[in-house]
């Protein structure tokens, strides 16, 4: 839609003192556009905008292409904003805000959702799905009709993007995917939010079971930390940047912590060790979690070498012995159990595993 040359996009300008413009930028040795919205505002009772430098989306754009990139320099007072019509028995409009802010997701009337992008400035990589962040924002509003509890894609047509405030863009595409630019987007938020134990903390409590099994806030979970390595080992063997591994590396830290002092480790009765997906006192031994974390570390150990492949191996190969002297405790002979909570926990009777997670053991197994 705009590639900084101006032979793409055909911005309106409105309020005054807004304008819009090409100039090279001296960062990037490339031409971008600039631009400035002084009056630019969204209303919060319709959430229609007033002002600003506005870009009408044009026909020729497929529905199905909802992924939004560009390279986006922000400054304090930078927005953009999308607007969207949704197909039902009576039309809707919703206006999705994208701003500098660290809260993640707000909205207000039965128009308007707001997404905080952080408070970074200067260039970056901006890669949105749109369709994702208009299904999580109506779903934050609440009382919201049946039929916009999940919208489809098909129902979705992207009509306008609002640029307020003073920035500058470039590479400004609308696509059906961008599978790539999301991936580095996670790992590189990944080694960014990674603590000092190599963790990355669940910001929210959890209730297994009322008053007997609870989680409060900043708990650490197996089954994420697995699941994170994997994505970091695959990061640095795309892009051969080390950074992302060694980000794996210390996320095996946790491992080694029981989990009554903060980690991930638990052992059941014959000092059989077991990542605990979540670290309850009394344990609950998860296994599709478990599993989990167990992928993780063979991803690691197959993809590092030295000390690195050597603790990850280690962690495997006692991890994976757990799970073959375990796992008939799972089987239930017509189904499986999600996890031992009947083992560890008086007056808990056992829970079998829905059938997708049943499907999911299988998987898992066969791997």
């Amino acid at each position: 839609l705009e590639d900084g040359s101006g032979q793409t996009a055909d911005w309106q300008v409105s309020g005054s003192g807004s304008r819009v413009g090409r100039v090279v930028d001296t960062f990037r040795a490339d031409k971008v556009l600039r631009y400035r919205a002084n009056e630019c505002s969204v209303s919060s009772k319709t959430g229609s905008g007033g002002g600003g430098v506005q870009l009408t989306i044009p026909s020729s754009v497929g529905q199905d292409q909802l992924t939004l990139s560009m390279d986006w320099f922000l400054q304090h007072n930078t927005s953009l904003s999308v607007t969207y019509a949704v197909k039902d028995k009576k039309p809707h409009t919703f206006h999705v805000h994208y701003l500098p802010s660290d809260t993640l997701l707000w909205t207000r009337g039965t128009r308007s959702i707001y997404y905080g992008v952080g408070l970074s400035y200067g260039w970056r990589r901006f890669t949105r799905n749109l369709l994702v962040d208009l299904q999580k924002g109506v779903a934050a509003m609440g009382h919201v009709p049946r039929t916009l509890r999940k919208i489809s894609r098909s129902r979705v047509q992207v009509l306008s993007l609002q640029l307020c405030g003073e920035g500058r863009l470039d590479n400004l595409t609308l696509a059906t995917a961008e599978h790539l630019q999301h991936f580095y987007a996670a790992a590189d938020w990944l080694t960014r939010h990674q603590d000092h134990t190599g963790g990355w903390p669940i910001t929210v409590p959890r209730t297994i079971v009322k008053d007997i099994l609870q989680l409060a806030s900043g708990w650490y979970s197996a089954m994420a930390q697995g699941q994170a390595i994997s994505l970091l080992v695959r990061a640095a063997h795309h892009s051969g940047d080390l950074t992302y591994l060694h980000a794996a590396a210390r996320a095996t830290h946790l491992y080694t912590v029981n989990s009554t002092q903060g980690g991930v480790r638990a052992y059941f009765p014959g000092g059989y060790a077991w990542y605990e997906e979540y670290p309850t006192t009394p344990s609950l031994f998860v296994l599709n979690g478990f599993i989990y974390s167990l992928i993780g570390l063979y991803d690691l150990k197959e993809t590092s070498t030295g000390p690195v492949s050597a603790k990850a191996s280690e962690l495997f190969n006692t991890g994976m012995t757990s799970l073959k002297t375990l796992v008939p405790l799972f089987d239930t002979g017509w189904g499986s159990l999600y996890d031992l909570r009947h083992f560890t926990t008086s007056r808990v009777p056992p829970k079998p595993a829905r059938w997708d997670y049943h499907t999911t053991h299988i998987t898992q197994l066969l791997l």
